[in-house]
């Protein structure tokens, strides 16, 4: 599955994370998520993308045409637990435009599901 995003000069974007319970149904865990910068933002324009809670300090990701940052979206020992290290924000972006896309590998099928009402895919 995929989506594509749009971010103009001043758009800010809430921190993400699919929390709670083991999921719904196992179709719909997202087990790995890539995100993809499509074009380049002026330096100092902003838009990156920022893990807020990964140790020792927080990591971010400038946009740059091309970059792709792939994480795993679960936890290896617990597969239908997210893993609270993907807690992530997209930062404002203060100069020009920010193009992405999200693509999400999921572990089972999640069109059968989805289909089903289940919205955590």
């Amino acid at each position: 599955m995929s989506r594509a995003r749009r971010s103009q000069t001043g758009s800010l974007r809430s921190s993400c994370i699919k929390t709670g319970a083991p999921q719904r149904a196992t179709s719909c865990v997202r087990i790995f998520t890539l995100f993809m910068y499509l074009n380049d933002v002026p330096e100092g324009g902003g838009g990156g993308t920022r893990f807020t809670d990964l140790k020792p300090e927080p990591i971010t990701f400038m946009p740059s045409r091309g970059k792709a940052v792939l994480w795993p979206s679960v936890l290896a020992d617990a597969p239908d637990t997210m893993d609270p290290r993907t807690h992530h924000e997209a930062l404002p972006v203060w100069s020009g435009e920010k193009f992405g896309a999200n693509f999400w590998i999921h572990q089972y099928d999640f069109r059968s599901a989805h289909a089903s009402g289940c919205t955590m895919g």
